[in-house]
């Protein structure tokens, strides 16, 4: 319901009143007791190319979220930009959402780059940026923080529950040789007594989506073998199309790939190679089209897809999508349409069965898409401490079916750090060894527990 009092406009519901002054117009927001949460310190603003708002806070008051960054757990004093970029410090899922100490949250509503400043320097304020787009954010209040949390997925989507195979042992390394490899690891690890219940494959593809003839000529024989293990597997790719496959003459001639200014194929560098088709996930054809791509490889019995890459300069802003929307304002989404192409195609070949993504990358509302890991991290106690505040920072967001590379991903781990980053990771939600495979004594190599010593494989098979 509504009232005038004084002039002003009182929206009222069970939870939240909002007080509306007309001129010059403000907002300020109460809990149902009438207790002011918080207000627009002066009003929205434009300037300059660039929009935003201003919202009060106490001195005392402490704020949690931003998404997966793990630099801090307090946000006070912190300056976040929104922009999704890839790096070795969990910063690959920004979400504009912080959580209050003094019971309410904030989301601020635009794809654009920019930035949520909380309390920067003295300022009592938290202040929402962007370079476009439209001032859009939601005020929510409740008793508890999960009440606030509850909120905040209700307008960004929740977390399906992923099949309970999914909280296992995972097991990955960036490449296998061969099938030979891959099988012997995984009929090693149950031989030894590890509760394997995922092989991941990164490498398995020469392109267009299917094994490589070389390295797994007997792929279907392979997978059948880990199916009658009880053993998932897991496939990795990424939103870029190169020149050398079957398929991009094929979406060059439909225009399923981003273009620029003129409506050409725009060439996109990443670190899989240079001139890449960038999939338009906005077109809807060219969503059905990948989906299609995939029906081959999930038919032969695949559990999982890993959705890796279209984050940092992989998604530039003069890139044009379909609708004439910019990569100015669709680089923050791109992950979450990339995410949503998979996560839905996999529904369409299996349906009435949970499906599962496993990605990296992401901006609010990925949790919509589970499962997601904390990107490629130092294998460092310093990188496992950042990769703690980043999971935890997650889930204030929503995130909650989150995991990281067991054991860590760079190069140069050593056998405390592994057996440590295990320990740990075996009691987040979702656990996965994963990583270069390279270490300190460049004479071993491997992410498997045995690389390390029985001492080792003793705890992990004890956590695992």
């Amino acid at each position: 319901p509504t009232q005038q009092e004084d002039g002003r406009l009182w929206l009222r519901t069970a939870r939240m009143q909002v007080c509306v002054q007309t001129s010059p117009l403000r907002l300020s927001f109460f809990d149902h007791n009438g207790r002011l949460l918080t207000q627009e310190a002066a009003g929205a603003w434009w300037a300059g190319g660039q929009l935003g708002v201003s919202l009060t806070c106490r001195e005392d008051e402490h704020f949690l979220g931003l998404g997966e960054y793990g630099d801090h757990i307090d946000r006070r004093g912190q300056s976040q930009e929104m922009w999704v970029v890839h790096s070795y410090s969990a910063k690959d899922i920004p979400v504009p959402f912080v959580l209050s100490s003094r019971g309410w949250g904030l989301l601020w509503c635009n794809s654009f780059r920019g930035s949520v400043n909380v309390c920067p320097g003295q300022m009592d304020t938290v202040s929402c940026r962007a370079e476009g787009g439209e001032i859009d954010y939601f005020v929510m209040c409740g008793d508890e923080p999960k009440d606030v949390v509850s909120t905040y997925t209700s307008l960004t989507g929740r977390s399906p529950l992923p099949p309970k195979w999914a909280f296992g042992y995972w097991q990955s390394r960036c490449g296998w040789g061969s099938q030979d490899w891959a099988l012997g690891t995984a009929k090693r690890l149950r031989a030894d007594g590890f509760p394997l219940d995922v092989l991941h494959m990164d490498g398995w593809s020469d392109g267009d989506l299917r094994f490589s003839s070389a390295r797994f000529a007997g792929a279907q024989g392979m997978l059948d073998e880990l199916r009658s293990m009880g053993v998932k597997v897991c496939i990795w790719e990424t939103p870029f199309v190169a020149q050398g496959w079957r398929m991009y003459a094929e979406g060059n001639r439909r225009g399923y790939f981003a273009t620029d200014a003129e409506g050409r194929t725009l060439p996109v560098t990443a670190w899989v190679g240079d001139g890449l088709g960038l999939l338009d996930f906005l077109n809807p054809a060219a969503c059905a089209w990948w989906q299609a791509a995939h029906r081959s490889v999930l038919s032969m019995g695949i559990g999982v897809v890993k959705t890796d890459g279209g984050d940092t300069a992989e998604v530039p802003e003069k890139a044009v999508f379909f609708g004439r929307k910019t990569g100015h304002e669709v680089h923050n989404l791109y992950p979450l349409l990339f995410n949503h192409c998979v996560y839905e195609g996999q529904q369409r070949e299996r349906p009435g069965q949970r499906v599962i993504n496993w990605t990296r990358t992401g901006y609010a509302g990925i949790q919509r898409y589970p499962c997601t890991w904390g990107g490629d991290q130092a294998s460092t106690f310093e990188g496992g401490r950042t990769l703690v505040r980043a999971g935890i920072n997650a889930g204030v967001c929503g995130i909650a079916f989150w995991g990281h590379d067991l054991g860590g991903f760079a190069a140069g781990r050593t056998k405390e750090y592994y057996v440590r980053s295990c320990q740990w990771g075996f009691l987040s939600p979702l656990s996965r060894i994963h990583g270069t495979g390279e270490n300190v004594d460049r004479a071993i190599d491997g992410n498997e527990p045995w690389v390390y010593g029985s001492e080792a494989e003793e705890i992990i098979r004890r956590y695992a």
